[in-house]
């Protein structure tokens, strides 16, 4: 099902990248896997990249796998490979034709629909594939910040973060 990217250079357009490491599950569309593809994926990516956020990994692997889970009927895969340094692309599998993509609804909306956003959203890059019986859908995570306790997480230094006054000033 996951195109071999060193026996395929060029998949739809996209040259194949440098992968240094690979870990792929297979599950079936089924919501009550979505827990063991996350499990899968924080796992494996902790000794593919152990500098890829977690917590981001979680949502972005969750989103990708819901929709496998939810819009098709059959089984489908989850690949993580390392592409580059410090970079995680993540890529769900599945036999479906329907390509997923972007809704603009109001952020009051119940439709639901916002999986792809927050994709978009939290991922370095993200696309989807068409491919001869189905789809690959992939988003790129880049190596998480500096871990806690180096300077560059105090909070005024955080893109964004508000200045503090220096103690007792």
């Amino acid at each position: 099902m996951c195109p071999d990217p060193a026996a395929d250079p060029v998949v739809d357009g996209r040259a194949a990248l440098d992968v240094t490491a690979r870990a792929r599950l297979a599950f079936a569309a089924d919501p009550a896997e979505l827990a063991r593809v996350r499990d899968f994926a924080t796992r494996a990516a902790a000794d593919l990249a152990p500098t890829v956020d977690p917590g981001l990994l979680a949502v972005v692997v969750g989103e990708l796998a819901a929709n496998a889970a939810v819009h098709q009927t059959g089984a489908a895969e989850i690949v993580l490979e390392l592409v580059g340094e410090g970079v995680l692309e993540v890529a769900v599998h599945d036999p479906s034709p329907a390509l997923p993509r972007l809704v603009e609804e109001a952020p009051w909306s119940t439709s639901g629909h916002r999986g792809i956003q927050l994709v978009a959203a939290l991922s370095q890059a993200w696309g989807v594939e068409a491919l001869p019986g189905g789809k690959r859908v992939w988003a790129r995570l880049a190596a998480a910040g500096p871990t806690e306790g180096d300077a560059r997480t105090e909070p005024s230094r955080r893109p964004g973060a508000r200045p503090t006054a220096p103690p007792g000033g």
